[in-house]
C-alpha cells in the first residue's frame, strides 16, 4: 500500500478511539455528577443519520470531518427543536428515521447520477447491475437500522404502558383507602 504501515495506522486508530472514549466519559460524568453504565445506548440511529446528512456515503470513499460535524449539529438541532415543541420521544425517533431514509435515498441517487454520466463513462450491464445492487444495499441498511429502532420504540411503549397501569392501580388504591377511613 505505497509504504503506509497499516499495522501502525490501525493501532493508532484504536488508541485514539480509546483516548476519545475516555475523554467523553469524563465529560459526561462531570456533567451528570454520576457514572452511568448505559449512557449512549441506542444512539446508533442518530449517529448514522448525522454521518449521512454530513455527506458520508455508504458506498465509501466520500466524507469529511466538517461534514460529519455539520451533520451532528443538524441532528442535534432537529432533536432540540422537537423537544422544545414537546414532541414525544417515539415520534422523535420516527422523524429521525425518516430523515435517515431520505438522506440515504438522496445519497444513493447522487451516487447513481455521478456514476451514470454517460458523457464521461459508459457502463456495461454488469457494472450497472453492481451499482444498482450497491444502492439498494444502502437503502436496505438504512431500513434495517430503522426497523431496529422501531423494535426499541415498541419495547419502550410497552414499558410506559405497564408503568402507567401501575400508577393507575396505586392511585386507585390510595383513593379507595382514603374513602374507606
Amino acid at each position: 500500500l505505497g509504504g503506509i504501515n497499516t499495522r501502525r495506522t490501525v493501532m493508532f486508530t484504536f488508541v485514539l478511539m480509546g483516548v476519545l472514549c475516555a475523554v467523553s466519559a469524563a465529560i459526561q460524568t462531570a456533567r451528570l455528577n454520576s457514572a452511568v453504565t448505559n449512557l449512549g445506548v441506542q444512539n446508533e440511529l442518530d449517529v448514522i443519520a448525522a454521518a449521512v446528512i454530513g455527506g458520508t456515503s455508504f458506498a465509501g470513499g466520500i466524507g469529511t470531518i466538517t461534514g460529519a460535524v455539520l451533520g451532528a449539529i443538524i441532528m442535534q438541532s432537529l432533536r432540540s427543536g422537537m423537544v422544545l415543541l414537546k414532541v414525544d420521544s417515539p415520534s422523535q425517533d420516527i422523524v429521525v428515521g425518516v430523515v435517515l431514509v431520505t438522506a440515504v435515498a438522496i445519497d444513493a441517487s447522487a451516487t447513481l447520477i455521478r456514476l451514470y454520466r454517460l458523457d464521461r463513462v459508459r457502463f456495461g450491464a454488469r457494472e450497472l447491475a453492481q451499482i444498482i445492487t450497491a444502492s439498494t444495499h444502502q437503502v436496505r441498511h438504512a431500513l434495517t437500522a430503522l426497523e431496529h429502532e422501531d423494535k426499541r420504540l415498541i419495547t419502550h411503549a410497552v414499558e410506559i404502558n405497564r408503568l402507567e397501569n401501575e400508577a393507575d392501580r396505586a392511585h386507585q388504591q390510595a383513593v379507595s383507602s382514603l374513602f374507606a377511613d
